[in-house]
């Protein structure tokens, strides 16, 4: 090390240039610095969940959702609806912005006469002015599912206009323009939030930004004082501060360099270096003013220096460097980038420390008056009597401190599992913060603004996916903050509620495909389901910022997507074996039950039916007696469609009716209501002069057949719907569309089409010759911001578990080579360990969550708290050597390299807490747990590891059979009591 000091002090004018060149060079690169806040991008973009997320986002039109909700007293008046249409209107037409859905451009099924009508809810050339037509549409729009609670909240007051973004935008210049449209169209009547991914991305963005911007003068200001308070000196401050804050410069240029953008972590990176990077300067300067003589030649006090504590400043950087890189090991992105940034900075760090810095002292001239000084304040120096002190005690009482650090092992290994985890984005802000307060107010009004989605393949016209599709739908809302899920299947339910009074997919084809046609060019379609028809998605919003929550919805979801077939088999009721049909009516009743379960738990999550319920359900699902009433009313309706203008059969007389009426009465009773059933009525009935063909006598028959059978079914699911009202409790009975999802639930009892999975079709087919009309492939997998969200904790996990193996193997390979010792290398390790599981235990037991931030400390705490003990092992190996025992070995350690540890956690530890003024909430509770590790791994440099050395006899420090191990202990109580009287006069 003193060739390397030689040469550093005889070359110096080369090291001002170098350093001068390289700092013009980072403040160039400064230039092209960029902030990204996408946590998506954080994971690698080769995992299969960002995969499917991206997949979904270019199938149907971008995955990202920007949110503009506007409150008012009432959104249904001419002036809010006129400014939400203005507002829909602009945003429309910005770049990058692929649809927007908002009240006044939302589609709306009515029913006119004749059939159903397919347009907008609020006519896009005018908007309703009367408060007549404002009072209907407000009462229109929120009897229906589709709207309230989507677009619109219960109580009439809030509504949101939803923008959905390109893959390809750029999201925080889209969101800016966004709030720009909303600034300049949206008057102060209103109250206005901003929710979604983009938005959240957007003010993030500008955190990271005024975050550096305010933090980092504050913690250049507390070094600052640090070094003035330790070394009263000019050059003692300002050496230090310009070291660190050059290699927070280079290690910005390289971050550039190297392609990264700022990110919420490397954010703290000037934080870091400012806290971080000052110690190595610090403990130069310490042993400069150490060594310095009043004819002392200012290049051999500087030499000496670097040369005796070099290679402890080296190996503590090296240390911190082996930390920082340990956190390659994850997976994050982020997490990786502030491992490379960060140990570039500490070596750029170390670098300006061991040349720049010794290189300046050498530069400048012995101030005696300021020797003179320093003399003083270290005679009289509280630091020195505090250490005297500590001296005493540990020497005394190195068994109980040793005590102590085993009660603390306990202490962090009970916590470490209550440790909880946290990755959701919105917890990074304050609960007073406007995005918080944003997806507060989403949550109560619209169930969130963070989407979950279900990416479904298949044939998606297909009836059989339709209505899984609808499966799944239901399934999902009963967990709970999952609302409002959506798909092209409640459009279809919603189209066939008009024309058909039920709220079902049509069980053929061709009656999905009637109401398909009426969809088709509606911007809606390509949202919800791609061209070709074979894949379609369905969304929900996710109504909580719960990390562990979210999780759980994401494996509930899983497990239920792990239980559907992935083939559906399609049979028809009438072409079963009578064999099969007893089977074929229990396995319909366990898919009844298991829907009818599935929307009563929607209304009461821990709905079950009991066996006897269960039971008496079952049988009235099989009743198939009409009330004469009825019947006469059904054959009634029967004979009425001959005189309809839809019926080819045109029958104008009453009598002739009256007669078809009695004899449909007949087969209404014994259930012979079959289209043959109904033509050989009719030409018995009816004189062949009102019949034109056969074309025409068997389209009234099956006109007359279904009529009569949609009338029949619509009675016997009626009469269920009643039986469940007086069974149930009046809190689901009573609950919103009930009896209209009750029905549709049911009504597959009624229907011609069977779907049955493929096991129970091949178990079937054992026991008689059974045909299948259609097998249908169907596949679905869960995407969106939740698997986003899970994926970011699972690595979360695995970035702490690796990152801190790999740093503490680093450092204890290090330790071991330079004392020669695995015994020292354990020793020198251990107050690291300790700190770390103090980390675990708070975290556990005051439940701090791990998140970005918070997972990176243990590795931080090995890279910068192993410093300390270095320092104080190789201080200590030293005195060793020179003094007679060891007490004096031990006081003149803590004395010299104590108190630079004392004043580098001091700085350290003040520059980390500078983070509880920030606005990111992980940040805060980075800055105060880390400034918690550098006291406590401090602490365990001047306590524990003495101790652990003292007790144990550790070889690697020296030979210990000549050395004195004990003092007088009369001697060693004088000396505490003098420091203390020294401690009380030094603190007045």
């Amino acid at each position: 090390m003193q060739n390397f000091a030689n040469w550093v002090v005889n070359h110096r004018k080369i090291i001002f240039i170098l350093v001068l060149l390289t700092s013009l060079l980072s403040l160039y690169l400064l230039r092209d610095a960029k902030v990204n806040s996408d946590i998506i991008s954080y994971l690698p973009q080769d995992n299969p969940t960002v995969l499917s997320f991206n997949e979904i986002g270019r199938k149907f039109g971008g995955n990202y959702i920007a949110m503009v909700a506007l409150e008012s007293d009432d959104i249904f008046s001419y002036e809010s609806l006129r400014t939400i249409k203005a507002l829909t209107d602009s945003i429309e037409k910005l770049d990058d912005v692929t649809s927007v859905t908002s009240l006044t451009n939302i589609l709306d099924f009515k029913e006119i006469e004749g059939g159903l009508e397919v347009g907008k809810l609020i006519s896009e050339e005018k908007i309703p002015r009367t408060q007549q037509s404002l009072n209907y549409l407000k009462k229109y729009t929120l009897s229906k599912s589709m709207y309230r609670g989507s677009l619109v909240s219960d109580d009439g007051k809030a509504t949101v206009i939803i923008a959905r973004l390109s893959d390809a935008a750029d999201r925080i210049a889209v969101a800016k323009k966004i709030r720009a449209c909303a600034s300049a169209i949206v008057s102060n009547r209103f109250k206005v939030y901003y929710g979604g991914f983009p938005m959240q991305m957007r003010y993030l963005n500008r955190i990271i930004v005024s975050n550096m911007a305010f933090l980092t003068p504050i913690v250049a200001l507390l070094i600052v004082l640090v070094l003035f308070f330790s070394f009263h000196s000019k050059r003692g401050i300002l050496l230090p501060f310009t070291t660190v804050v050059l290699s927070t410069l280079w290690g910005f240029g390289a971050m550039v360099l190297l392609g990264y953008k700022i990110t919420l972590i490397t954010s703290i990176f000037p934080v870091l270096m400012l806290a971080i990077g000052s110690a190595y300067g610090i403990h130069m300067v310490n042993k400069y003013y150490e060594d310095i003589r009043p004819d002392s030649h200012p290049q051999t006090v500087s030499q000496k220096a670097l040369a005796e504590v070099g290679i402890p400043i080296i190996l503590a950087g090296l240390t911190t460097l082996f930390g920082f890189l340990s956190l390659l090991t994850s997976n994050l992105s982020l997490i990786q980038q502030f491992g490379i940034v960060s140990a570039i900075g500490i070596l750029f760090a170390l670098l300006a420390s061991i040349t720049f810095l010794p290189a300046s002292l050498a530069q400048m001239p012995i101030d005696t008056r300021h020797l003179d000084r320093l003399n003083r304040q270290k005679k009289a120096s509280f630091a020195v009597h505090l250490m005297d002190g500590f001296s005493a005690f540990i020497f005394k009482n190195e068994k109980l401190i040793l005590l102590f650090a085993l009660i603390v092992v306990v202490f962090g290994v009970l916590g470490f599992p209550r440790i909880t985890r946290n990755v959701n984005m919105l917890e990074y802000f304050k609960p007073s913060s406007e995005i918080r307060q944003s997806e507060s107010f989403m949550e109560r009004k619209f169930g969130g603004s963070i989407p979950i989605q279900l990416h479904v393949k298949g044939d998606i016209k297909n009836p059989a996916v339709l209505r899984e599709i609808r499966l799944i739908e239901r399934k999902i809302a009963t967990i709970p903050s999952v609302n409002k899920p959506q798909s092209i299947a409640d459009l279809i339910c919603e189209m066939n509620n008009i024309m058909n009074k039920r709220y079902v997919v049509p069980n053929t084809r061709e009656g999905v495909g009637n109401l398909w046609f009426m969809l088709e060019g509606q911007d809606i379609l390509s949202q919800m389901v791609t061209p070709d028809n074979q894949e379609a998605q369905i969304q929900a919003n996710l109504g909580t910022m719960d990390t562990e929550k979210i999780i759980a919805i994401v494996d509930s979801v899983n497990h239920f997507l792990q239980t559907l077939p992935d083939t559906l088999v399609v049979l028809s009721r009438h072409s079963l074996p009578v064999i099969i049909r007893p089977l074929a009516k229990a396995y319909l009743f366990e898919s009844i039950d298991r829907n009818l379960i599935l929307e009563l738990q929607k209304r009461d999550g821990d709905f079950q039916f009991s066996p006897g319920f269960r039971r008496e359900l079952h049988s009235k699902f099989q009743e198939n007696t009409l009330p004469d009433s009825v019947v006469e009313k059904i054959a009634k309706m029967g004979a009425d469609y001959l005189a309809s203008d839809e019926s080819d059969i045109y029958i104008t007389s009453p009598i002739l009716r009256n007669r078809f009426r009695k004899r449909l009465v007949f087969l209404i009773s014994t259930n012979a209501i079959q289209s043959n059933q109904i033509r050989t009525l009719l030409k018995r009935t009816i004189p062949s002069s009102y019949i034109e063909d056969s074309e025409s006598l068997n389209s009234t028959g099956e006109s007359i057949s279904a009529l009569v059978t949609d009338q029949m079914d619509r009675w016997k699911s009626h009469q269920i719907v009643e039986f469940l009202k007086a069974h149930l409790p009046a809190q689901i009975s009573q609950s919103e569309n009930f009896t209209r999802d009750i029905m549709a639930t049911i009504w597959p009892l009624f229907d011609q089409m069977i779907f049955v999975d493929p096991e129970t079709f091949y178990q079937w087919q054992k026991l008689a010759p059974l045909q299948a009309e259609e097998f249908v492939s169907l596949r679905v997998i869960q995407s969106g911001m939740a698997p986003i969200f899970k994926q970011l904790d699972s690595q979360l996990m695995r970035s702490q578990i690796s990152s801190l193996g790999m740093a503490l193997v680093l450092v204890l390979i290090l330790l071991i080579i330079q004392f020669r010792s695995i015994t020292g290398g354990l020793i020198g390790i251990t107050p690291v360990l300790l700190t770390i599981l103090i980390n675990f235990g708070v975290m556990g037991f005051f439940h701090i969550p791990m998140d970005d931030a918070t997972v990176m400390i243990a590795s931080l705490a090995i890279g910068i708290g192993i410093d300390y003990s270095i320092h104080f092992a190789f201080r200590f190996k030293r005195e060793h050597a020179l003094q007679k025992d060891v007490y004096t070995a031990l006081k003149i350690t803590l004395d010299t390299t104590g108190v630079a540890i004392l004043i580098n956690a001091s700085a350290v530890g003040l520059g980390f807490l500078v983070m509880l003024l920030s606005n990111i909430v992980p940040l805060q509770r980075f800055g105060w747990l880390t400034a918690l590790a550098m006291f406590t791994s401090a602490t365990g440099a001047i306590f524990v590891l003495p101790a652990l050395i003292i007790v144990t006899q550790a070889g690697f420090v020296g030979n210990w059979e000549s050395f004195k191990t004990t003092v007088d202990k009369n001697v060693l109580a004088k000396i505490q009591t003098m420091n203390k009287k020294r401690i009380k006069k030094g603190g007045k």
